[in-house]
Formats: structure tokens, C-alpha cells, sequence
């Protein structure tokens, strides 16, 4: 049986080499990547799926566009529904500051709460149409204008309000915002 068996067995120099050089090249990986056979094959599952993201990259992305103007235009429509809901407020807040400010001596001044947008081509939500520039605010920007003598025009309240204008306009407010 022993000599059959040797009779069988083939002698290969160049496949003895092959084999060494396999199992030298299986040891120098386990050794660079985690010391173990497993721990060597879970790396290249990793390299694997992160070279396959790779390669269908621009499907992602053409996927990521897709799901970012679907947002843009989510963010766009609870954008405009507050925005309105800020122009009206603003327009009560405004009446209901200048009659506050009769009844503090100052009869001729007009109060208004300046809305404005900027538009955002680019990568703003779309906002009836149009593409506008938001932040965790919305897409408005507000301000408070006030013009303290009669026949002026509303400037911003920041710069055009003296100290006790300023004083009478905070009374107001307070006055206005705590019964809300």
C-alpha cells in the first residue's frame, strides 16, 4: 500500500514553490491586517463594499440629488407657510406697537416690521417658485423699522431710534408682547 501510494504522489518542485510563496503571502496579510485569517478576509469584505461605493458612486450621488431637492422643495413649502405666518403677525405686532406708541407721546411715529428674502439660486428651498437662501430660522430676515416723525419713511429702527425712543419702543413691545 505504501509503495502504491508513492507511486501516486507526484513530485512537483514548482508547485512546492507555489505553495510556499501562497502561504508566505497568506502570513504577510494576516500580519499587516489584523493577525488573523478572519481578521485578513474582514478587511477585504471592507475594501470590497468600499470599492464597490466607489464604483457606483455617481449612482449615490445622482440618488442623493434626487432625495436633497425633494427636501429643498419640503423646506420650501414650511418655509412659505411661516413666512406668512410672520407677515401677519408682523402686521398686527406693527398696529399694535404704533397705538402702544400714542399712548407713550409719540402720536406721529409709524412702526413696521420689514420681511425680506435673498434669493439663493444655487442651493436655496423653493419658496413659490423662486429659490431663496434659509437657515434653521426660515428664509426670512426681520427687521424693525420705525419712523418717529410724521412724513418721514421707515428706517431701520437700529439706526434711526435715540436712546429714549429706543426706551419708549422696548415699553412698548413689552407691553404688546406680554399680553400675547
Amino acid at each position: 500500500a505504501m509503495r502504491h501510494y508513492g507511486e501516486s504522489v507526484e513530485y512537483s518542485p514548482t508547485r512546492i514553490d507555489e505553495l510556499e510563496e501562497r502561504l508566505e503571502a497568506i502570513n504577510r496579510l494576516k500580519r499587516k491586517y489584523g493577525g488573523t485569517i478572519a481578521a485578513a478576509l474582514d478587511y477585504a469584505a471592507r475594501a470590497a463594499a468600499e470599492l464597490d461605493a466607489i464604483e457606483h458612486s455617481e449612482e449615490r450621488l445622482a440618488a442623493l440629488r434626487r432625495q436633497e431637492d425633494d427636501l429643498l422643495h419640503s423646506v420650501g413649502e414650511l418655509a412659505g407657510r411661516l413666512s406668512e405666518g410672520r407677515r401677519q403677525a408682523g402686521e398686527r405686532l406693527a398696529r399694535s406697537i404704533e397705538r402702544e406708541l400714542a399712548d407713550l407721546r409719540m402720536d406721529g411715529a409709524r412702526f413696521g416690521v420689514d420681511i425680506t428674502r435673498t434669493p439663493d439660486p444655487e442651493g436655496g428651498a423653493y419658496v413659490g417658485g423662486e429659490r431663496l437662501a434659509f437657515d434653521a430660522t426660515g428664509v426670512d430676515r426681520v427687521e424693525f423699522m420705525l419712523s418717529a416723525n410724521p412724513g418721514e419713511p421707515l428706517r431701520p429702527l437700529q439706526k434711526v431710534a435715540s436712546g429714549g425712543e429706543t426706551a419708549r419702543i422696548m415699553l412698548a413691545l413689552k407691553s404688546v408682547l406680554g399680553r400675547v
